[in-house]
């Protein structure tokens, strides 16, 4: 995919930016004894050097086959390590508690004064500037558990009087300005999977998890959702685990 992206008004603004995007997606199914799994794996970027489809393959049918022999667990309390993707799918549910308009209605569960990174190199979230014309940059929105910045476009920095971060996208051109992210995403840490798993000892590894529509409240920060992933036992992967809800705030 590639797109041009232009803005003009009588005012003199003038700017326009080209940017483009690789997808692929590749669906597997394994079988054993009658038992079915199902494995997919998802990739993007913009990068045609770091496309890899047999690597793509490969995990989707790591993961179906991971999954064969999977069981249920009895309802208790549990050590969770959540896989990096299923945390990232959890945070995008609640990246709506960092936009200005949601705090100016009391819909924030951070009711004060990550990062959101429109510049970082090689993600497919990446513009020089937002539907409003507005530069976009590098936001520290928390620093080591501090909240530092909400994000804004230019009706709700106005509000707050403060200034735009660069945040105010329109879906289309037809659509009205609302604030998006453009790359949110937690500083890597510098544990490895093993070691992090290594400390989780005993407890559960969640790699999937679904109904995040329905099953999480982005103004509460409630949620129950449908999961499965492993059962961890001194520090290794012992069986994988089906049917399982996991549930919090």
């Amino acid at each position: 995919m590639e797109k041009t992206i232009a803005i003009a008004n009588s005012k003199g603004l003038s700017l326009f930016h080209r940017k483009n995007g690789i997808a692929a997606s590749v669906s597997t199914i394994a079988q054993q004894n009658g038992d079915v799994k199902t494995g997919s794996e998802d990739w993007r970027s913009n990068d045609w050097r770091a496309f890899a489809p047999k690597e793509i393959g490969r995990r989707a049918g790591q993961k179906a086959v991971s999954h064969l022999g999977a069981y249920s667990l009895e309802s208790g309390e549990y050590k969770v390590l959540l896989e990096n993707h299923v945390a990232a799918e959890l945070l995008a549910v609640f990246a709506g508690v960092f936009y200005g308009e949601n705090v100016q209605k009391g819909f924030s569960l951070l009711k004060v004064t990550l990062k959101d990174d429109g510049l970082l190199e090689k993600a497919t979230g990446s513009v020089p500037f937002d539907s409003e014309g507005v530069a976009v940059r590098n936001k520290v929105l928390i620093e080591n558990g501090r909240l530092e910045s909400f994000l804004y476009n230019l009706k709700s920095a106005a509000k707050d009087h403060t200034t735009s971060t660069g945040n105010g996208f329109k879906v289309s051109y037809k659509d009205t300005v609302k604030t998006i992210c453009t790359n949110l995403y937690i500083q890597p840490g510098v544990k490895t999977p093993r070691t992090l798993m290594e400390q989780l000892g005993e407890g559960l590894l969640i790699t999937d998890i679904t109904g995040l529509h329905a099953g999480a409240n982005a103004i509460s920060g409630d949620f129950s959702l449908s999961a499965e992933g492993f059962w961890i036992e001194r520090g290794q992967i012992v069986r994988p685990v089906e049917q399982i809800t996991i549930g919090g705030n």
